[in-house]
């Protein structure tokens, strides 16, 4: 990843930063998981 990313312009790294700082977090960083119905 560290290369690849090493390969972007800076347009577009300010550009996934942006989109990243954007999107909403999960408190414990997984997807919520659905609930079953028993």
């Amino acid at each position: 990843v560290q290369r690849n990313m090493a390969e972007l312009t800076p347009q577009d790294r300010a550009a996934i930063a942006a989109y990243l700082k954007a999107i909403p977090a999960h408190p414990n960083g997984y997807p919520a998981r659905k609930k079953t119905a028993n």
